[in-house]
């Protein structure tokens, strides 16, 4: 007897089945026509019938978990099971100084601003409003020419519209949520108030509930969060066991921010919307301290998916790094990348120390603010002998001599638009493969993807070199090491390993270099270089140390001469390998402006045959000296033009 195969989907595969069943032996219907038109319409009802039944409950299934669900509803509420719910939108943050000048006549000795006021900064043509979230007061500080001002210090104003929905309790309803039902707000913004009275003045303010306490009873202030099926935010109360229940007829009022996420990053520029009163005459000064990031879209369902199990295992305490990684993204969600270190495993080690770096989205690195709610939502749950530390992330910079050849034959574009096309394939290089802690650049992977970028492209040959910043200040004794954590190139004995930029004292170009030894010796002196009219001479000796092996650098900064209180010094190395590791807290990015490319048409490819001038490249015909704003590119035998309009720092040479 024929059986029906129930696992089946496929439409077709269900129909045969049904003809299968119908023509088994033994049936009436054995010798019936099953693809005249009556008949075989019947067994399409019957095959889509089983189709959709079988599609419904194979989707209703996959949508049961959290691994295989593709509604947001639906991974939101496996989440839930989870307890975590996803984060909302955040706000892009400036970090300023506002400065408002006292009137004349005015004796008021402080002066405050309010939460709610507001700044605007124009990005790329659009003008946004940033919010003052919390009140600040100044005191007023007289110079000599009896100006009275007010300075109010690292004022954190985050991008949005303050918003206010106020409901009405009623406990005769099982359960009672109320609903923010705007799709930007910010949850982290969110201020719960409860009035007992429709008509009461005063109110409590319930807090968001994160984790149980030992002090957690029926009377505490609490209110829980959940995103709901239509993918807006929640709140509701306890029942006087967990949490206090509002009283009946009690209005409840949810202040928030209204943002529009990492649209507002790298705002740089801000305008006071405040005017003159009784205290002060308008006159205002600002000074950007950081420029605003931080904004961020809603949570999407794959990071929901990936950080959910985190969080469940994390168990809302902070042991290994991954509770630490889980932690900071639900108490700082705009990130691109973070990374966490013991403090055992740092170089020197510290013991008793959780390290940890952040890159937040649409900024290099963490405000000040920002820093300290990471380590404040820490706090709470580390263990009690370890100290979460925050640091800022170190970048290592690479930038490329890109020599590519091509034939012509096989594009109609020019050698520019080749080179151009090459150039934008680093810039998608370097956000897709790199800028990952713990991330590798890969040398083969980039001449492969340089050589399939385009079929006219032969071949590739990419030259790498290193620089990081190092910033010295005037005056201090302090000893400053810079670490590129890797082998410096060490074959030219003629050569120094290290270059950096210039600086200006007493109208004189000076600079850092080590002084050329034998090949393979692990340490090296640096020194400082004068250079006038292309002739360099040694002024100061011996003012740190290079280690060849490791990377490892150190700058006495005392005896250093500067004018400017800090100089950024830019120190730039060739690298023994070509793949280069980021470790801990190190970045590596590719500075695609700096980056020389220069492309070639191949002429064998061309005539179909190699002529004696064929030009070949070799990996370091430089001998690691690295090209200054490459004017040109050497190659086995002989030269070629490169058009490499770098804005680089000045490049002193050896």
């Amino acid at each position: 007897m024929a059986q029906f195969n129930t696992t089946e989907l496929d439409f077709d595969n269900i129909k045969d089945n049904l003809k299968d069943y119908f023509k088994r032996s033994g049936s009436p219907f054995r010798d019936w026509d099953f693809d005249g038109s009556g008949l075989n319409n019947l067994l399409d009802v019957l095959a889509y019938n089983t189709h959709y039944n079988a599609m419904n409950t194979h989707v209703a299934m996959n949508e049961s978990f959290l691994d295989s669900a593709q509604i947001r509803s639906n991974v939101v509420s496996r989440a839930k099971l989870l307890g975590y719910t996803p984060t909302s939108k955040t706000a892009s943050t400036a970090d300023i100084t506002l400065v408002l000048r006292r009137k004349d006549d005015s004796i008021n000795s402080t002066y405050v601003i309010n939460r709610g006021d507001t700044f605007t900064s124009t990005i790329d043509d659009i003008t946004y409003t940033f919010i003052l979230l919390q009140d600040s007061q100044a005191s007023v500080a007289v110079n000599a020419s009896g100006i009275g001002t007010f300075t109010f210090s690292n004022l954190l104003v985050s991008q949005g519209v303050l918003k206010s929905r106020k409901y009405g309790v009623d406990n005769s309803l099982t359960t009672q949520k109320f609903v923010i039902d705007d799709p930007d707000v910010d949850i982290s913004t969110l201020l719960v108030k409860v009035y007992d009275t429709p008509n009461a003045s005063s109110y409590n303010i319930y807090n968001r509930f994160t984790d149980f306490t030992s002090g957690l009873t029926g009377s505490s202030l609490i209110y829980y969060l959940e995103e709901n099926y239509a993918g807006k935010y929640e709140i509701h109360f306890g029942n006087n066991s967990i949490g206090k229940q509002p009283g009946n007829q009690s209005v409840v009022e949810l202040d928030f921010l209204s943002t529009r996420g990492p649209e507002a990053n790298d705002a740089t520029a801000f305008a006071h919307n405040g005017g003159a009163d009784t205290t002060v005459d308008g006159t205002s000064t600002i000074i950007v301290n950081s420029k605003s990031a931080g904004g961020s879209e809603v949570e999407d369902i794959e990071s929901i998916r990936f950080n959910a199990p985190l969080s469940f295992i994390a168990q809302n305490r902070a042991v290994t790094s991954d509770d630490y990684q889980t932690l900071v993204k639900q108490a700082f969600g705009a990130i691109d990348s973070i990374s966490v270190w013991g403090g055992e495993t740092n170089n020197p080690p510290q013991f008793g120390k959780a390290f940890i770096s952040v890159k937040p989205t649409g900024a290099l690195t963490l405000t000040r603010e920002e820093k300290n709610s990471i380590t404040s939502a820490l706090q709470s749950k580390r263990v009690l002998s370890i100290e979460p530390v925050v640091v800022d992330p170190e970048y290592t910079y690479l930038f490329f001599n890109v020599l590519f050849k091509y034939n012509s034959s096989f594009t109609s574009l020019t050698q520019s638009q080749m080179e151009t096309k090459v150039r934008n394939l680093l810039t998608s290089f370097n956000e897709s493969q790199l800028q990952n802690f713990d991330g590798v650049f890969r040398y083969s992977q980039l001449l492969r993807e340089i050589d399939s970028s385009d079929t006219a492209i032969l071949n590739s040959t990419v030259r790498v070199y290193v620089y990081k910043d190092l910033l010295l200040t005037q005056g201090s004794t302090i000893t400053h090491k810079l670490d590129f954590d890797m082998e410096l190139f060490d074959e030219n004995p003629s050569q120094s390993i290290i270059q950096s930029s210039s600086w200006k004292y007493n109208n004189v170009d000076y600079y850092f270099a080590d002084e050329a030894g034998e090949v393979g010796q692990s340490t090296r002196n640096i020194y400082i270089y004068s250079l006038v009219e292309n002739v360099k001479t040694k002024v100061v000796n011996s003012v740190g140390t290079l280690n060849v092996l490791t990377g490892e650098m150190s700058i006495n900064n005392s005896t250093v001469p500067l004018t400017q209180a800090v100089e950024t010094i830019r120190f730039e190395v060739s690298p023994n390998s070509n793949d280069i590791v980021s470790r801990r807290n190190t970045l590596l990015r590719i500075d695609v402006p700096k980056t020389s490319v220069s492309g070639e048409i191949d002429s064998a490819a061309v005539s179909g045959s190699v002529s004696d001038s064929y030009n070949t490249y070799s990996t370091r015909s430089d001998g690691g000296v690295i090209s200054s704003n490459s004017s040109s590119v050497t190659t086995d035998q002989g030269s070629t033009s490169s058009s490499n309009t770098s804005n680089s720092s000045t490049n002193t040479g050896y």
